[in-house]
């Protein structure tokens, strides 16, 4: 048999991709009866965890069935509260053998297997206070020289009392002045992207900086490093531009007539949104092709691993329908239109063949 050289290998590498390897990956849909209206989705403990009017929804990883459902709208202890106005959504992470569920004024605290223990009750708004170290991470608003700027805190843990700031950037909307008209729609037409980014992950803190650079700190509050990667630019066109500046001077007449006047675009795309889980940093941008946006894929330090395309479908304009990744997996919530049920599209992430490279 005559010997394959480097050409016939690269061959046969990209017909094994093309032809079920893994290039894209395949979409696997599993119908969701259960669901009414999902608003996030969470993985941790081999579960996910699917808040839904209210409710907490929590299915095995392994066969996607419904393993038990919590939790309801009220005052009372393991109750949540949610205000018609707030978009932010009941918000759940894992921190140990617990859910811990952010909510209007309220940190509860259930068992995995959704049996509620203790909550802490703090005045304002819906948060997202996420543990880091021994202190909660979560952010405010504040306004000095009439302008505002939101500032990643640290709060203590029994009274989620501001302790100490820090990072500050502008606001996307400002009171006087240029507003950052993109990053104000996006903040507020989806709950991932409200206010400003952050993740917790090994202890350490990772928030979106400006020029799509991500900040790391560790659990004192000190900066490590900053994660900057060439990403594609992309030029917004006009015809985006205008569906943008429609949203706003329909839903947010005053913020239109602001924007307007002072509000400015930036040249090129933002980041869209990033996750941290798995020891790697996914970042998905605004590039799309044929229901497929693209997902870059870092170590922690902010080394390219690889990019790749994955379905990502929005309920409305800039706003997703709810995803998550975990365990090399993109996980997005779907209303099937003509059955009128949920879906769960699961994803298996695969390095696009381009990233490899011939020697």
């Amino acid at each position: 048999m005559k010997p394959l050289n480097g050409f016939n290998v690269l061959i046969l590498l990209l017909f094994f991709f093309l032809n079920g390897g893994g290039l894209m990956g395949e979409t696997k849909v599993v119908p969701m009866p259960d669901l009414e209206k999902p608003d996030s989705i969470t993985m941790g403990h081999e579960y996910l965890y699917i808040t839904d009017q209210g409710t907490i929804a929590i299915y095995s990883l392994k066969d996607v069935k419904l393993k038990n459902k919590f939790g309801r709208k009220g005052e009372g202890p393991g109750e949540f509260r949610i205000r018609p106005f707030d978009k932010l959504g009941l918000q759940v992470f894992i921190h140990g053998d617990y859910i811990v569920v952010n909510s209007t004024g309220k940190l509860s605290f259930f068992t995995r297997s959704g049996e509620f223990k203790e909550e802490i009750t703090y005045p304002g708004e819906m948060q997202s206070f996420t543990p880091l170290g021994s202190k909660f991470v979560g952010y405010s608003r504040t306004k000095e020289n009439d302008l505002l700027y939101l500032t990643i805190n640290f709060y203590d843990p029994r009274q989620l009392q501001m302790e100490k700031e820090i990072y500050r950037r502008r606001y996307y909307g400002q009171l006087k002045g240029p507003s950052k008209i993109l990053r104000l729609v996006m903040a507020t037409k989806n709950a991932s992207m409200r206010g400003a980014l952050y993740q917790v992950y090994n202890n350490r803190l990772f928030l979106e900086g400006e020029n799509n650079e991500i900040l790391v700190f560790d659990d004192s509050g000190k900066k490590l490093y900053t994660v900057r990667q060439s990403y594609e630019k992309m030029k917004i066109p006009d015809p985006f531009k205008q569906k943008v500046m429609a949203f706003l001077k329909k839903r947010y007449p005053t913020i239109y007539r602001h924007a307007r006047q002072y509000g400015e675009f930036p040249g090129y795309f933002p980041l869209r949104y990033f996750l941290v889980t798995d020891s790697k940093i996914y970042v998905l941008t605004f590039k799309t092709s044929n229901g497929k946006n693209e997902l870059y894929i870092l170590d922690l330090e902010g080394k390219l691993l690889g990019k790749t395309m994955v379905p990502f479908e929005e309920a409305e304009f800039l706003q997703p329908y709810p995803f998550t990744i975990g365990k090399g997996v993109f996980y997005q919530l779907n209303e099937n239109l003509d059955t009128e049920e949920w879906e769960l599209h699961i994803h298996q992430i695969r390095l696009s063949a381009k990233t490899f490279t011939m020697r």
